[in-house]
Order: structure tokens, then C-alpha cells, then sequence
């Protein structure tokens, strides 16, 4: 439990850059290691881990009981996480119904365009009626 001595401000208000200096490169190894275990993609992981970093920096001066950090930091990365899962698989679904709508508005495409080339053709062939061809 040093972590909440080391980072309880006792002065109240914000904190200041050289504790969130400390903060940052003291946690965020580990906070990335724990975000990595809700979205499986170390990448993803830390763009997490800094976005809610860089929330903490902007509104720390919200957080009342400065001795908590760490576990307002881990709980904060754990719901950010949990929130980009929910945004991927609803993505995914979306995707899946893009892909099969355009899949069937490729076909009616298609559809569409034999049958636009099919009556050129027929138009063609009804202005040469010497091509052969008896109607």
C-alpha cells in the first residue's frame, strides 16, 4: 500500500505534473498489462490506458480522496475497456449487415446491368435487321 502514501496529495486540490510524472510512469506498465486483459490487443491496450490518463490529468482536481488513484485509475481503465469491447462488437454487427445489404445490392447491380446491355443489344440488333437474327 506505499502507492497511496506516495500519491495522496496532501495539500488537496489538483495534482501536480512532477506527481503525475510519477503516476504515469509508475502505472502505466501495469494499467496496460490490465487493460490488455479485457481487449487481447497490447496496442489497443495503451491507447486505452493513455486516454484515460490524459482524462485523469484534465479533471483530477475532481477526485476528492487523492490516496484512492490507483484504484480510481484501474477501475477507470477497466471500464474503458469494457466500453471499446461493447463498441467493436456492435461494430462488427453493423459491418456484417453493411456486407450483406451490399451484397445483395451488388447483385441487383448486376442484375441491373445485364439487363441494360441485354436491351442495347436488342436495340442494336432491331436497327441491323440484316444481322441474322429473325424476330
Amino acid at each position: 500500500m506505499w502507492l497511496f502514501g506516495l500519491y495522496a496529495n496532501k495539500s488537496g486540490g489538483q495534482i501536480g505534473i512532477e506527481e503525475f510524472k510519477e503516476i504515469f510512469q509508475n502505472l502505466f506498465p501495469e494499467l496496460c498489462i490490465y487493460a490488455s486483459k479485457f481487449v487481447g490487443d497490447f496496442d489497443t491496450s495503451k491507447d486505452i490506458v493513455h486516454d484515460v490518463l490524459t482524462q485523469f490529468w484534465v479533471e483530477n482536481e475532481k477526485l476528492l480522496h487523492k490516496n484512492l488513484i490507483k484504484p480510481y485509475l484501474y477501475k477507470a481503465v477497466k471500464n474503458r475497456a469494457l466500453n471499446y469491447n461493447k463498441r467493436e462488437k456492435r461494430k462488427s454487427r453493423l459491418d456484417e449487415i453493411f456486407d450483406l445489404q451490399n451484397a445483395d445490392h451488388d447483385l441487383t447491380d448486376d442484375n441491373d446491368t445485364i439487363s441494360l446491355i441485354s436491351f442495347e443489344n436488342l436495340q442494336i440488333d432491331n436497327k441491323n435487321p440484316g444481322n441474322g437474327r429473325e424476330y
